[in-house]
């Protein structure tokens, strides 16, 4: 097995507003234990969907996800519909977000997730991790086998986006997380100059973290803003590889 180590500068971007969040989430948590978690939301983006991605033929093949971007990101929306993977189910505090990466109209490969807003009608929710030029995404999978987009964080659970080379076939957690479930696309290939064969997943770890009954404090917030976890994949060919996070 060899070991590599990965970039995962997207996270660190991250980590403010999702500590926000999950503070502003802590009551609801303590009130509905198992239905609410802080820090839900990748971004916690409210949109009205605006209709935009019918009239652009926009398609990631998500009709919340496409809603969410024809009001936070239009101008990278003008791809032939069908360019994107399988959406991954993405647990929530109170329901379900649907995950996927898309070709946008730059050439870029982009990861967002959402899903329709469960208290305002008409409204969907959600964030994402990014773009990246395709040929940049290929060089740093062929490189690394794998590149972390985002991340969200709370008390009882722990969600960590990002993109594999085409040929990894499993990606197992390895550290204190080895319980977190694993979730992986089919290999997509992006239909522009310089794009290769990935694959987009998600590690969900669900280990309620304790964090007292008086709420999350100030104090607190290193336990839920957890590492990214070290992670072995395993390719077609059979080989494996041990990748750690800087």
């Amino acid at each position: 097995m060899r070991t590599r180590h990965v970039e995962s500068d997207p996270l660190g971007a991250l980590r403010l507003e999702l500590v926000s969040a999950a503070r502003r989430q802590v009551a609801r948590r303590r009130k509905r234990r198992r239905t609410a978690a802080a820090g839900a939301a990748l971004l916690a983006l409210l949109a009205v969907a605006a209709g935009a991605s019918a009239l652009n033929e926009f398609s990631t093949g998500v009709p919340a996800v496409d809603d969410l971007l024809a009001v936070e990101a239009p101008s990278l929306m003008d791809v032939p519909a069908g360019d994107a993977t399988e959406p991954l189910p993405v647990p929530t505090g109170d329901g379900t977000a649907q995950s996927v990466a898309y070709l946008s109209r730059e050439g870029t490969i982009c990861q967002v997730e959402a899903q329709r807003h469960p208290r305002v009608e008409g409204s969907v929710r959600g964030g994402g991790g990014g773009c990246l030029p395709a040929a940049d995404m290929a060089r740093l999978l062929d490189r690394h086998g794998v590149r972390w987009a985002a991340s969200s964080h709370g008390a009882e659970r722990r969600i960590y986006h990002g993109f594999a080379d085409g040929d990894v076939e499993r990606i197992r957690v390895l550290d204190e997380a080895a319980e977190a479930e694993v979730r992986i696309t089919k290999p997509w290939t992006p239909s522009t100059d310089g794009g290769q064969a990935l694959r987009l997943f998600v590690v969900i770890d669900e280990r309620d973290i304790d964090v007292g009954g008086d709420g999350l404090q100030e104090d607190e917030l290193h336990l839920i803003s957890t590492s990214i976890p070290t992670i072995e994949v395993t390719y077609a060919d059979g080989r494996t590889e041990k990748i750690e996070a800087p």
